[in-house]
Formats: structure tokens, C-alpha cells, sequence
């Protein structure tokens, strides 16, 4: 079995879902318009065996806001840590499945623009391409 890195397609399944199923504006780059989400870091570590490709999967959900209070952030990340719960991601087009998503922790802090908090996004990703 050739190895992948399912990190491509993980971004964009991530980024589809996460403008599908809330309101909250989903850029690539920082911008001053608050509130919104960006995607950040990935991380894939192998935990597959001669014959199964599986990728363990890390990123870094961030979510900005300018509002007075933890209040939207916070709720911003609890819709946020739903989604990952309820709506697995699609990444079939790519060959690859999902086994298992959930996120590992949040966190949050203020910063010198409001408030930023950061959801650890993990999930266990097989290969089902055969060949090459």
C-alpha cells in the first residue's frame, strides 16, 4: 500500500463543514472584521501498520472576536465543539474515511484585540486507495 497524507483533504472537509453548519465567517488569512474562524496548523502522525494507512490528525481551530466578554467566544466554540461531534468529515472523494474525530481541548485568552480561543481538532484517518 502507498502512504498518503490525507492533510489536504482534511483541511478543505474541515473548512466545508465548519461554513455549512454555522454562520460565522471562515477566512484564510487574519482580517480586523471580528468575529471569525480560522483554520491553523495541522499536524499527521502515522499510527498504521505494513498494510494499513491510518494518519492521526491534529488543527487548530482559531476563533477571533472583539466582542466586550468571553461571551461570543465562548459560545462560538461550543457551537464550534458540536459540529465536530455531530458531522463527520467527508473524505471520500479523496479516498480516505474517517474512523474517529472529536476534538482534544480549548482554550481561550485575552488578547490585545479581544478574545482568541483555540479548539484542537483530532481525528484518525484510513487510506483506501489501492495502488498507485
Amino acid at each position: 500500500m502507498i502512504k498518503r497524507i490525507p492533510l489536504a483533504a482534511s483541511l478543505n472537509a474541515l473548512i466545508k463543514v465548519l461554513k455549512d453548519y454555522q454562520d460565522i465567517p471562515v477566512v484564510n488569512k487574519v482580517t480586523d472584521d471580528m468575529p471569525y474562524i480560522k483554520v491553523g496548523a495541522f499536524t499527521c502522525k502515522p499510527n498504521g501498520s505494513k498494510d494499513i494507512d491510518v494518519s492521526d490528525i491534529t488543527s487548530q481551530i482559531h476563533i477571533y472576536s472583539e466582542y466586550d466578554g468571553e461571551l461570543e467566544l465562548n459560545e462560538i466554540a461550543d457551537t464550534i465543539i458540536h459540529i465536530i461531534g455531530a458531522v463527520k468529515l467527508d473524505l471520500s472523494a479523496n479516498n480516505f474515511n474517517v474512523m474517529d474525530q472529536s476534538y482534544d481541548m480549548f482554550e481561550s485568552f485575552e488578547d490585545e484585540y479581544g478574545y482568541h480561543g483555540v479548539i484542537t481538532f483530532t481525528a484518525r484517518v484510513q487510506n483506501k486507495k489501492q495502488g498507485p
